[in-house]
């Protein structure tokens, strides 16, 4: 199967007794494309200058946000070496007056 434009150009020929050459030309107008849809907007390509600050910024919050979760897990670290040295010197404590 031949494209549409060529197959309407060769029927327009015959229609017409002009050469293939002649149908290309004046059958523009009488063409209609089956497969017309509708165009859609495209969007405006942002300069390279705006892309590389907007992944520059990304990868920084990617950054802050890694330290923020390290900082958080730390935290909570020293949290429970706290917890567990009061729990220590709590029992250190119990024993010595267990001893008296």
């Amino acid at each position: 199967m031949a494209n549409s434009w060529v197959e309407h150009c060769r029927k327009y020929a015959k229609k017409n007794k002009c050469t293939y050459k002649e149908a290309t030309k004046l059958g523009k107008s009488s063409y209609q494309s089956s497969k017309k849809a509708p165009k859609k907007a495209l969007k405006e390509p942002k300069p390279k200058k705006q892309v590389k600050k907007a992944q520059a910024k990304q990868a920084q919050a990617k950054q802050a946000d890694k330290r923020t979760r390290k900082m958080e897990c730390l935290k909570q670290a020293v949290e429970s070496l706290k917890v567990k040295s009061a729990a220590k010197q709590a029992r250190m404590a119990a024993k010595k007056e267990q001893k008296e």
